[in-house]
Parts: structure tokens; C-alpha cells; sequence
């Protein structure tokens, strides 16, 4: 099954160079789930500048690898700023009904 872990590269560990994750997703066929996700086949690769980082994903009869570079981490960096800055105060949320009132409000002035 897909573990959800936090952005690689983010955290106190490396941030930067190769980085790889194993998963299966047999034991997810046997249980009482949701729904029941099997892949056959899979190769995908992705290249993302802003994030700084190559993906390789590949999976075969339920076991899958992702391969990933990460050469950049500077995208990791703005974003535990951003993280912090929301939770000293320093940057303020606003609801999402305030945001949409006011996107409506700058596209009637346009």
C-alpha cells in the first residue's frame, strides 16, 4: 500500500541527491478497503524545475519503485519558511469564503 510521507528533501534529513521508495500494494487487495488500487504495469518519469527534481516511478505486478533527484532544494526551503511564517503569525490566513468575495471583487474592477 502507498505510504503518504512528507516531500522528500524537506525535512532534517538530506535534502538534496538521490532518494528512494519501495511500496507493494498486495496486502491492500486482502482487506476491507475503500476501494482496491493494482498496477500491472507502470513507468513514468517527471522532470520539475520548479521543485528542483527528477522522478522515475516504475512498477510491476504490484511492487513499484520511485527513483527520484532531487538537485534543488531551494523550492523546500521557501516552503518551511512559508510553513513557519503562518504559524508565528507573521503571515496571516484568510477564510476561503474572504478570498473568493475578494477575487470576485478584483475581476468585476478588471
Amino acid at each position: 500500500m502507498l505510504e503518504n510521507k512528507p516531500l522528500k528533501g524537506s525535512g532534517t534529513e538530506k535534502t538534496t541527491g538521490w532518494f528512494f521508495s519501495f511500496y507493494q500494494q498486495w496486502s491492500g487487495l486482502f482487506g476491507r478497503m475503500n476501494w482496491y488500487d493494482f498496477t500491472l504495469i507502470k513507468i513514468q518519469g517527471e522532470v520539475s524545475p520548479f521543485t528542483g527534481r527528477f522522478d522515475l516511478d516504475l512498477a510491476l505486478l504490484g511492487f513499484s519503485i520511485n527513483i527520484q533527484y532531487v538537485y534543488d532544494d531551494s523550492f523546500n526551503k521557501r516552503m518551511q519558511q512559508e510553513v513557519a511564517d503562518i504559524e508565528s503569525g507573521k503571515t496571516k490566513t484568510v477564510p476561503l469564503d474572504e478570498a473568493l468575495r475578494r477575487i470576485r471583487e478584483n475581476l468585476s474592477d478588471s
